[in-house]
């Protein structure tokens, strides 16, 4: 009953989040300029918009993510990914709140600023002697899980890339490729609109995402050609019966 009811309550506030995320991810992508300019309450530019745009970008494909994760072909991998993206992604705007009023309070309107900078930090020089010792540990984290992969990829690999089920690899796929998508059309859109603000080099870096961009589509439609084949169907049929054997134990 109990996990029923919970199960209930994460959809619903799965939907609420998805229907938030659907509107800010459209002002984002398609007005950045009226955002930016509310929200640091003086007049942008076109690295602004695309940044802005960039981070609609994310937020349009999460929202597919997120309703992905409501179907009925989805699995509890999926659904769980989901309510953990959202967390981790509220603990990092939190910190980049909490940076950005510290650090740079002109950047944030006398109106947003609930709470003073000396409040929660009472001297710049403790935040000086954090930051230093939290970039040490950065590095020692970075070496060592670069480490990590390479002496060990293929159980590394196999732990975080490891989905069973074909239909929860299509639902990353597909988030994947248009997050790509998403974010090659704002770099293209910014490319041709705001040239008094961007360089002719980032050409550079639209091939690179055209790359990436060109291989989650090629993935996902692999997967969509190979979703008839006997290993898949197979992968599927021992899910199923797993899932049913935990139901009545």
């Amino acid at each position: 009953m109990v996990k029923i009811i919970f199960a209930k309550l994460c959809r619903k506030l799965l939907f609420f989040d998805t229907l938030i995320c659907l509107l800010l991810g459209l002002l984002l992508y398609f007005f950045p300029k009226f955002v930016g300019d509310f929200t640091l309450q003086r007049s942008t530019d076109g690295v602004h918009w695309h940044l802005l745009r960039c981070i609609g970008g994310h937020l349009l494909a999460s929202t597919f993510f997120s309703r992905s994760s409501g179907s009925t072909h989805s699995t509890a991998l999926i659904r769980s990914a989901c309510i953990v993206m959202r967390l981790l992604s509220g603990v990092l705007c939190s910190f980049i709140f909490l940076h950005t009023l510290t650090v740079h309070p002109n950047l944030i309107h006398p109106q947003f600023d609930k709470v003073k900078p000396s409040e929660i930090y009472p001297e710049r020089t403790a935040i000086q002697g954090i930051h230093g010792a939290l970039y040490q540990l950065d590095t020692i984290a970075a070496v060592s899980i670069g480490l990590a992969w390479i002496s060990s990829p293929e159980w590394l690999l196999n732990r975080q890339l490891h989905i069973r089920s074909h239909s929860d690899l299509a639902i990353a796929a597909e988030t994947r490729a248009l997050l790509c998508i998403f974010i090659l059309s704002a770099q293209i859109w910014s490319q041709i609109a705001y040239t008094k603000d961007w360089s002719g080099k980032h050409w550079i870096g639209i091939s690179l995402f055209s790359t990436w961009t060109g291989i989650a589509i090629i993935y996902r439609l692999y997967l969509w050609t190979s979703r008839k084949s006997q290993i898949y169907l197979k992968q599927n049929r021992e899910l199923i019966n797993d899932g049913i054997k935990k139901k009545h134990n």
